[in-house]
Order: structure tokens, then C-alpha cells, then sequence
């Protein structure tokens, strides 16, 4: 039996631009991240670990844009699910956090 593979297209120099907007164009992708349910995950791992006053810390990781998919909405979402602590990759994430009244 044979599959049939994803082209293998290269994605530098001018050229890869192309294929890159090319494999945009031909294989688009989309996210819809429900806040709610990062919410409610939020606080499932939060009970898990112990629970609210167990004294045990978790931290919901919104690094990279919370990985394309809002840092605002998405660290305000992990917070209301019982977050004690926010992860960032870059102190520029963290300051715009700051900014917006988060931490």
C-alpha cells in the first residue's frame, strides 16, 4: 500500500517564501480556541494537583502569543481557572501582560 506524503517544500529564500504561501493557500489551517474550556482545564489540573489552598502552584504557560492564540484572553482564562502563575518565553510577553493589569 501506498500514501500519499505532504510535499516536501523548502521554506527560505525566495522560493521557500512561495512555497510557504503556496501551502498556506492549499492546506489552510484554523484554530478556534474555546476559553472557556481552557478555563475549565484550568481548574480540572488545578483539583488534580490539590486543589484551591493546598498550597501546591500551577502555572499556565502563554508563551509565543499562548502559542498563536491570544496572550490576553488566554492568561486571563488560565488565571479564572485557578492559575497561580503565568509563564511567558520572553520578558516582552510578560510586560505586556503587565500593561494590560495582568500580574
Amino acid at each position: 500500500m501506498t500514501l500519499n506524503a505532504a510535499p516536501q517544500w523548502r521554506f527560505s529564500g525566495e522560493q521557500g517564501k512561495a512555497n510557504y504561501e503556496r501551502a498556506l493557500r492549499e492546506y489552510p489551517a484554523q484554530a478556534i480556541v474555546d476559553l472557556a474550556a481552557l478555563r475549565d482545564n484550568m481548574r480540572h489540573l488545578v483539583e488534580v494537583c490539590g486543589g484551591p489552598g493546598s498550597g501546591t502552584a500551577v502555572m499556565g504557560v502563554v508563551k509565543a502569543d499562548a502559542y498563536g492564540h491570544g496572550l490576553i484572553p488566554s492568561a486571563l482564562a488560565a488565571l479564572a481557572g485557578g492559575a497561580t502563575w503565568l509563564g511567558t518565553a520572553q520578558a516582552r510577553e510578560a510586560l505586556l501582560l503587565r500593561k494590560a493589569g495582568i500580574g
